[in-house]
């Protein structure tokens, strides 16, 4: 049964990697396809590859090996960049809808409010702004106390932490690091509740400079 797993990810894995892949090289190698909402489309792509590299090489190789666990250090390692690339995904998203917005609202200023400058600071706040919090969801998890065990019978280490035996291994905290588990929910949540405010603040003085 592993083996034929073994064989559908690797097939829908290789299919993700040319597929990104030849998305990122047309548009590279046309210059009629040099615009912004390409430029998002083909970091779209890259970032793609980078999220499926960090969960499905691992997982392959655990579903041929005997011994499937995965170590406390990289189950932080996988959580930090699972959570970082997800996160850019969104936000370039994002950053295409507002590409779209600009392309219908006001194309004659297309140009010049969609200069490369301001695509190339749209990517660059998207990767920030994502492993920033990725980085703080690491940094409270890691200072939590666990179990002596510091391996999972896990391949697939994900932010929801708590739906297997070995997430639930992993939040099993001592009364010690009480106050850490509480920030470890509550920190990241209210710091993606101002991000979101300054989005949408951000978003309406946007609009406001179109119309007007």
């Amino acid at each position: 049964m592993q083996k034929h797993l073994f064989a559908v990810f690797l097939v829908m894995y290789l299919i993700t990697l040319v597929g990104n892949g030849l998305i990122i090289l047309a548009i590279h190698s046309d210059s009629r396809l040099h615009t912004p909402m390409y430029f998002f489309l083909s970091n779209l792509s890259f970032m793609d590859i980078c999220f499926t590299t960090v969960i499905v090489p691992n997982m392959l190789v655990n579903l041929l090996s005997e011994t499937k666990f995965i170590s406390y250090v990289g189950c932080l390692v996988q959580m930090y960049f699972f959570m970082a690339l997800g996160n850019t995904d969104s936000y370039l998203l994002a950053s295409m809808a507002i590409d779209r917005l600009v392309a219908i609202c006001n194309p004659f200023h297309y140009d010049v409010v969609m200069s490369p400058r301001r695509c190339l600071l749209l990517l660059l706040g998207s990767c920030t702004i994502s492993h920033l919090h990725s980085v703080l969801r690491v940094l409270l998890m890691s200072r939590l106390s666990f179990c002596t065990r510091r391996s999972f019978a896990q391949s697939y280490s994900t932010v929801q932490l708590k739906q297997t035996v070995a997430h639930k291994r992993l939040l099993e905290v001592d009364l010690a690091c009480g106050q850490s588990a509480s920030l470890l929910k509550e920190v990241p949540g209210i710091v993606m509740k101002t991000i979101k405010k300054t989005q949408a603040l951000m978003k309406h003085a946007f609009l406001e400079l179109i119309v007007s």
